[in-house]
């Protein structure tokens, strides 16, 4: 397996704005007709305490026929507040949704809502388009179809990132989070979601992804044999051309100089190649190392297959409040 190189040896750091514009350009062509979410006005419900949280429930409507459900999972106590927000996206569940996030006696080693608003944060989760109360008890292939008969020329990857990037805008604007110190994490697909947020759009300081990283050329789950219904306009290329539009190391690269940390499992069963995940993952930090960033990019590989356990979660965890605390921006690369 061949991963094209983001940079050449002699690359310029002057030459990185340009470079990654035309890498972006190519990354968006890959989710169709533009997509946006109009101005948000969420319907807040009722308070809840729970879990020694504060879980407020939210929804906002997305477009015609779909309204997003979320929550807000804060701190109990408001003088532990660290100015820090952090969105927090699941992964493929179907019963559970982003409620998953906050519900350690049923997603032991998913409540990243839960365990953040304890250490201060901030915090919302949504439902991923497809999933939760919106979606109610019809499966994937429905909603997809549904989707797709109303938006040819989109893809469920594109409508996805325009509902995070809407909540992304709902947690920046709480009176409580310093808009400067924004945070995104998830897992499995919520870690894929992470990585298209935080490289495609710049308010993300730091992002952690849990079982996120998994390359176009090597991921059975998503080549165009199995499965048109995440990105049709990358599928139709792969399949017209032979190649990808884009690959993950270009998708990292332009997270740089801001940060992320990668967790991923040598011995994951819905991502067997760990091979490409390390080839993605050198090819990338050529872009941090240029923008003098090197720190910014981490990765830690462990032996717990598609899971996240303790440590691993902490580890993240104060990865994001470092990253949050000190962030790096385009303009302050040192």
């Amino acid at each position: 397996m061949i991963m094209r190189d983001v940079l050449l040896p002699d690359t310029k750091a002057e030459a990185w704005p340009e470079l990654r514009e035309r890498v972006s350009r190519r990354i968006l062509s890959s989710l169709g007709d533009s997509f946006s979410v109009p101005p948000v006005q969420p319907v807040m419900g009722v308070a809840v305490e729970e879990y020694g949280v504060i879980r407020i429930p939210l929804r906002f409507s997305a477009f015609p026929g779909w309204d997003v459900f979320g929550s807000w999972v804060l701190p109990e106590d408001a003088s532990t507040y660290t100015g820090n927000g952090v969105l927090c996206l699941h992964g493929t569940d179907q019963e559970n949704a982003h409620r998953g996030n906050m519900r350690p006696d049923v997603k032991e080693h998913r409540a990243y809502a839960v365990e953040l608003a304890k250490r201060g944060w901030v915090t919302l989760s949504v439902d991923q388009f497809g999933f939760g109360e919106a979606a109610g008890k019809r499966p994937l292939e429905e909603m997809f179809s549904w989707f797709y008969e109303a938006y040819p020329e989109s893809s469920i990857d594109g409508v996805r990132l325009a509902i995070h990037r809407a909540a992304l805008g709902l947690l920046a604007d709480h009176p409580a989070v310093d808009a400067d110190r924004l945070g995104c994490i998830g897992h499995s697909l919520g870690g894929r979601a992470a990585l298209y947020l935080a490289a495609l759009d710049e308010r993300v300081s730091a992002c952690v992804s849990s079982t996120g990283l998994s390359p176009n050329q090597s991921n059975v789950y998503r080549n165009p044999v199995t499965d048109q219904a995440l990105s049709p306009q990358l599928n139709r290329h792969m399949m017209e051309t032979g190649q990808t539009l884009f690959e993950y190391q270009e998708l990292l690269a332009l997270i740089a100089p801001r940060s992320l940390l990668l967790i991923e499992p040598w011995n994951d069963p819905c991502n067997p190649s760990i091979e490409a995940v390390f080839r993605c993952f050198e090819k990338a930090r050529f872009a941090f190392e240029l923008l003098e960033a090197s720190s910014s990019l981490q990765m830690y590989c462990h032996g717990h297959g598609h899971d996240t356990p303790p440590a691993l979660r902490s580890a993240g965890y104060r990865f994001l409040e470092n990253a949050c605390e000190h962030p790096q921006t385009e303009h302050s690369p040192n």
